[in-house]
């Protein structure tokens, strides 16, 4: 192995040379805890070198123990680009994975196509979405995308050791005109199982009153619907209403209508913003064992990007997140760059597993973590991050320093 890389380098020193003298940059991020013990949080090295329309990127990724070389151009400058990847664990050292993707554009039509592939020692975590047992030697990914506005087409195939067989198909329409001044999006998905779900979203359906207008959003699966409703206009509140809404049917009747969550984002400007969010329900995300039982893992249903969080401290200690409040800006800062900062408070329950019952802990306010984070420029090539947060339910606190430095 230490051989195969010492030729790559190699390889890639005569390549550059006989391209001639391009462009070369790069970037270094660096993080460690300043709470002891002192540990080094990210280490990556990127270094770029562009000729002729093709980049050259390494990036050394100490932190993860992963080496990347990636390869990105034009072999026919606007019609068709061509991006590789190959991926190497240093602590082997070893192959992990690979990824090729190609796209050709022409006349209103794209066609893309790319090919993944993974050791057996490096499966992705959802490889259970492809194989049916685990793949002993490795596994590949073939996806064929075909785009004609305003449909486009997914096909996914899927080999895992045993020969390639079919996966996925994903088919979708944007912006598909009805009447009035209404247009929808589709999204049709079918599965290896058979059908899995469709989806329809309207942004603009009803015009309410003072500029602002309702939309809907419906996703029909197997064994489930789900409602959404969406609202825009010309007011600033119109963008920063966010609900989500379970429709609950049996057969052709609708039992129940459940509100999942419920969000509120008042925006500032393009990177100041207030966000205040609630989760009404949870989702089972898989279950654990403690003696002789099985519980179920429940997460909160709210969307990801709020960062509510959920762990099982110990077989019988878990918390629960379901709200937030976080509070972001910005401003100008040096050499003509900008400064952010962000404060984000979360609150949840604390539960002990006792004699076969689950039973909330008291918690003060119900605060369970607090969470700061500032990037400040120092120069134009050099900026810091700092962060901070503490967990109020388990006792934990965190701290550390970040650096970025481009050249």
């Amino acid at each position: 192995m230490k051989r195969a890389l010492a030729i790559a380098v190699a390889l890639c020193t005569i390549g550059v040379g006989a391209f001639g003298l391009g462009d070369i940059s790069g970037k270094w991020e660096g993080g460690l805890t300043i709470i002891e013990p002192l540990t080094i949080t990210n280490n990556k090295l990127t270094l770029n070198y562009t000729d002729f329309g093709w980049t050259f990127t390494g990036v050394l990724d100490v932190g993860n123990d992963l080496f990347n070389f990636i390869l990105k151009g034009d072999l026919l400058p606007g019609v068709f680009s061509l991006t590789g990847k190959l991926v190497f664990d240093l602590t082997a050292p070893d192959y992990n994975s690979a990824e090729f993707t190609g796209e050709f554009i022409f006349a209103g039509l794209t066609i893309g196509t790319t090919i993944e592939h993974w050791s057996a020692d490096d499966l992705p975590t959802d490889w259970g979405d492809y194989c049916t047992q685990t793949p002993t030697v490795g596994m590949l990914l073939y996806t064929l995308s075909v785009e004609v506005a305003p449909i486009s087409l997914e096909l996914t195939l899927a080999d895992c050791c045993t020969g390639t067989a079919f996966n996925s198909i994903l088919v979708t329409m944007t912006e598909v005109e009805l009447c009035c001044d209404v247009s929808f999006d589709l999204e049709m998905s079918f599965t290896k199982a058979g059908f899995n779900y469709v989806s329809f979203a309207a942004d603009h359906l009803v015009d309410l009153c003072c500029g602002i207008y309702f939309g809907l959003e419906v996703e029909l699966g197997v064994d489930y619907k789900q409602v959404t409703p969406k609202f825009g206009g010309d007011l600033p509140i119109a963008d920063c209403f966010d609900v989500g809404i379970t429709v609950g049917t049996a057969a052709t009747t609708i039992e129940n209508l459940t509100i999942d969550y419920v969000g509120l984002t008042c925006i500032i400007n393009d990177c100041s913003n207030v966000l205040f969010g609630t989760s009404f329900t949870g989702k089972a995300k898989g279950t654990i064992t403690i003696g002789d039982q099985t519980i179920i893992i429940i997460a909160p249903n709210a969307p990801a990007a709020w960062g509510l969080d959920y762990s099982f401290v110990t077989d019988d200690i878990a918390y629960f997140e379901y709200e937030t409040l976080q509070i972001t800006q910005c401003g100008a800062g040096c050499c003509g760059l900008q400064w952010s900062a962000a404060i984000k408070a979360y609150w949840g329950n604390l539960y002990d597993y006792v004699e076969g019952t689950w039973t909330k802990v008291p918690s003060l306010f119900g605060l369970s973590r607090l969470a700061f984070e500032t990037t400040i420029p120092v120069s134009e090539a050099f900026s810091l991050t700092f962060t901070t947060e503490t967990n109020f339910l388990v006792g934990t606190n965190s701290m550390s320093i970040g650096w970025t430095f481009t050249f």
